[in-house]
């Protein structure tokens, strides 16, 4: 009679176990979902680096998420496009649980020509966003080139590298210079401790 019993309980501890188990799985289950949103993309880049420093990329701002491949970024346009965003319920680990899919271009308009950002380009461990040329300009790490509006601007950025490489960050202020391919202007450059 025992035996008996001691098999109930073995076979009713398996049956919960299972149960949890099950539960378990279908709570971690179940579809992604999408929705297509509209995304403001601004007509500047930001520079973003990995951990370690290494070759920066200059990636287009958004207003919500990352701007997905397939997307094709001017500098100085500002775009509206249509985009399918998927939530993922398991995202792989050190993803931010989300994945956007470019689908169209709803609107692409040319940036004020007195529009303006500032932007991050280096510090100690990381200097290679930008460089100078020595003829009154440079070119960001993507190859983008830019003059500066002043030799001072030109002297300033300099300045704040050579700074950089002890303590604090290089910022930069760009704007465009008028006309319809607006080329980046370099307006002022300053260390940030």
């Amino acid at each position: 009679m025992d035996s008996i019993k001691r098999k109930q309980e073995i076979d009713m501890k398996k049956a919960i176990l299972l149960g949890a188990i099950s539960l378990a799985l279908a709570a971690c289950g179940g579809d992604d979902s999408t929705e297509t949103v509209e995304l403001k993309v601004q007509h500047n880049r930001a520079l973003l680096t990995g951990w370690g420093g290494g070759t920066g990329v200059w990636y287009p701002v958004s207003d919500r998420y990352s701007v997905p491949a397939g997307f094709t970024h001017q500098w100085g346009h500002n775009y509206v496009i249509r985009a399918a965003v998927t939530n993922l319920k398991n995202p792989p680990a050190d993803h931010p649980g989300y994945e956007v899919k470019f689908l169209s271009v709803m609107s692409d308009t040319l940036a004020a020509p007195d529009s303006v950002f500032e932007t991050w380009v280096g510090n100690a461990y990381f200097s290679d966003g930008i460089a100078l040329n020595g003829n009154g300009g440079g070119s960001l790490s993507d190859g983008t080139p830019f003059v500066c509006e002043t030799a001072k601007a030109c002297e300033d950025l300099a300045a704040a590298r050579v700074a950089a490489a002890t303590s604090g960050s290089v910022h930069a202020t760009f704007g465009y210079s008028a006309g319809t391919s607006l080329p980046l202007v370099l307006k002022a450059a300053r260390l940030q401790s």
